[in-house]
């Protein structure tokens, strides 16, 4: 009876560690959306514009990394993407304001199985560093880097192909906080809210 308590362990221990797999991840594709409020500050005078702005869809990449424990999967990524906003901002400031926006964060998902393949929803939350830019009249009037914060929601469906390697679809929603300085006597708040949609390749080991 010791032995074969001792044997179930040892198997138990084995297949705990079998499903601790390191997986990699590349996608790319948009933000077809997004909610913005942009609150900016000159001269003293605040002027707030989410009604007059015009979001443009934008870029959408993202690099990351995941442990995948049971049914449940922790990891860090790098995202980087584009948006941009388009006035008129009340008669002031720039034409155009675009963000380029690199943003590494942690995130938790729920996996459910299936035969090879799964879902999965989850939480990611992080930080945000930005360059922005301020264009008026197709020229670039001002740059500068800031940083801020993220936080959202992902939901997503991972099927094998071959051995190791995986085709993923994904969809999520993110909250972006931004405040910042960018030329004499102005400053801002940019809030927004993007929907990335991208498909890309898991490689698991």
């Amino acid at each position: 009876m010791k032995r074969l308590i001792t044997i179930a362990l040892i198997m138990g221990g084995c297949l705990n560690v079998s499903a601790q797999r390191i997986e990699l991840g590349l996608n790319g594709g948009i933000t077809p959306y997004r909610w913005a409020d942009y609150t900016f500050k000159i001269l003293n005078n605040h002027q707030n514009a989410k009604d007059l702005i015009k979001k443009n869809a934008g870029y959408y990449g993202s690099f990351r990394v995941a442990l995948n424990l049971g049914n449940w999967q922790f990891g860090a990524a790098i995202d980087k993407f584009r948006v941009g906003l388009s006035g008129p901002f009340i008669g002031v400031g720039p034409d155009k304001i675009i963000y380029n926006n690199n943003t590494p964060y942690l995130f938790v998902n729920k996996l459910f199985r299936l035969p090879k393949s799964y879902l999965y929803a989850g939480l990611n939350g992080g930080i945000n560093f930005v360059n922005t830019a301020f264009v008026t009249a197709g020229k670039t009037t001002a740059t500068g880097d800031h940083t801020g914060y993220n936080g959202g929601v992902q939901a997503g469906y991972t099927l094998s192909l071959v051995r190791d390697i995986s085709a993923n679809a994904e969809v999520g929603a993110r909250y972006l906080h931004l405040r910042y300085s960018m030329f004499n006597n102005s400053n801002g708040i940019s809030k927004q809210m993007i929907f990335p949609v991208s498909l890309g390749v898991r490689y698991t080991f």
